[in-house]
């Protein structure tokens, strides 16, 4: 994005990383030439296989290894050269072929996308990130580089195996990364690993799409386009599920955190959406971006996307429903659920008072998180952990304005997060754990259990604590 295209050397670029994500505090600690770097080794070979002599390429730095830098966020290393994470630089270029960073250190900061890596730090193992990158020029353009992000954060959920940028490149229309990308473009290589994939509209995007013609070449998209705003970017969010997010240049050079010189040229600009901030009410408060074009780690206020978001892409798990749906049956719950808690809650409670926080999840991991009985009660963690539920759930966190502020919720709606045998039929309650009764659904009949008492006034949210400590 710079307007001048002046080459910026690397430890600019680390320390811009540093000063833009990381309140300065990101320090390189050991440089070494990486034999392990994957994704330049694949782009490496096919950049071998198809270019030809005099080109931009084909010179004695394509046998080179990329440069692998080491960085660290502690001011005092207990070790010289404990590191937290690397760059991988292109011996091409002073560009990123792939990163994987430590999460910044700041209060009220979740990166829920964030996934471990294989570390070459025998005594840690493992890296915990969204890994991010960055493209050449020459090799591609912002939309695959933000596509790889998804794809490489979500391989384990999706079950695919390792794509390359370059394996994206070759998937498009016209095998270049390098011409402007629309995301129906990506349909093929999606289709080729099997992953249900959703386009979304922005606000914004529809307004500037007329009924009858569309940027898809006026065909319908395969899924139904819905309308994405921050509510239900949060609950992919909060599902582990980066999302992949189109603006206009222009709008995004309007944000502090691009303060540039380019002048307006009505570009299109992808980044991918990894995590949130929260306020001190609980609530979401921005968004936390990988911006293949600026720096990871960002943030974005969530009023930023209702008002600029163009377009976005999710990816989902296979057969499994996206928050729409869900969506379209929450009224009929959550009025369920306040009818039977007037006890706790009082008659005066209305279903615009309601907070929800919804997420979709594996019900192992649901129901592991729920096992730990110092942490919930009984009662709670044995209906939990003895529940028939579906391979995927999703779990919907009630809450009002004061338990949410002090991290917690009143209890939770729990649908059947898979795709139904007709797609018609609304999804099911699977549970409803509440405070003055736990009902399960057998045969698609709901058993209630009653109590005289409730049997809790409020209970932890699911995963998230309510700030890291620096």
């Amino acid at each position: 994005m710079d307007s001048d295209n002046q080459v910026i050397s690397i430890d600019e670029i680390i320390q811009e990383f540093s000063d833009t994500g990381y309140q300065g505090e990101l320090k390189q600690v050991k440089v070494i030439q990486s034999v392990n770097c994957k994704e330049w080794e694949k782009e490496k070979q096919e950049i071998i296989k198809t270019e030809t002599p005099g080109t931009y390429f084909h010179h004695a730095k394509i046998k080179d290894m990329a440069t692998r830098f080491y960085v660290t966020v502690e001011k005092k290393s207990k070790k010289s050269f404990q590191h937290h994470g690397h760059f991988d630089f292109r011996p091409i270029s002073n560009t990123i072929s792939d990163a994987f960073l430590p999460i910044p250190k700041k209060e009220n900061f979740f990166v829920t996308c964030r996934k471990p890596y294989r570390s070459d730090d025998f005594e840690n193992p493992s890296i915990i990130t969204v890994p991010y990158t960055q493209p050449d020029e020459n090799l591609g353009c912002c939309a695959p580089a933000c596509l790889w992000i998804m794809l490489t954060t979500m391989a384990n959920e999706l079950g695919s195996n390792y794509i390359s940028l370059t394996d994206i490149i070759k998937n498009l229309p016209k095998k270049d990364g390098t011409s402007p990308v629309a995301i129906h473009e990506f349909t093929k290589i999606l289709k080729k690993i099997k992953t249900p994939y959703y386009y979304y509209h922005g606000q914004k995007g529809m307004l500037e799409l007329s009924p009858k013609k569309s940027r898809r070449k006026g065909k319908v998209c395969e899924t139904t386009c819905q309308i994405m705003d921050s509510k239900i970017l949060y609950s992919y969010i909060e599902s582990e599920i980066p999302v992949y997010l189109v603006f206009k240049l222009d709008d995004l050079l309007k944000l502090p955190i691009y303060s540039s010189d380019t002048p307006p040229n009505g570009a299109y600009h992808s980044v991918v959406a990894i995590g949130h901030t929260m306020d001190e009410g609980g609530n979401c408060g921005d968004f936390i971006i990988h911006d293949v074009s600026r720096s990871p780690f960002i943030t974005i206020p969530a009023e930023y996307v209702d008002e600029h978001l163009y377009e976005a892409l999710v990816l989902l798990p296979e057969k499994t429903l996206q928050y729409d749906v869900i969506k379209k049956n929450l009224s009929d719950a959550i009025k369920i659920f306040l009818l039977n808690n007037k006890m706790l809650l009082g008659p005066s409670t209305s279903i615009e008072k309601i907070k929800i926080r919804p997420f979709l999840m594996r019900s192992q991991r649901v129901k592991f998180w729920f096992s730990n009985q110092h942490r919930y009660p009984p009662l709670v963690a044995d209906a939990i952990s003895n529940a028939d539920f579906p391979h995927y759930v999703w779990m919907i966190e009630i809450s009002s304005d004061v338990v949410k502020k002090a991290n917690h919720s009143l209890g939770s709606i729990i649908f059947n997060g898979e795709s139904p045998d007709n797609p018609n039929r609304n999804p099911t309650i699977t549970m409803m754990i509440s405070p003055e009764y736990i009902m399960y659904y057998k045969n698609e009949k709901p058993v209630e259990f009653r109590y005289k008492d409730p049997i809790f006034s409020s209970l932890p949210i699911f995963r998230l604590s309510k700030s890291t400590k620096k």
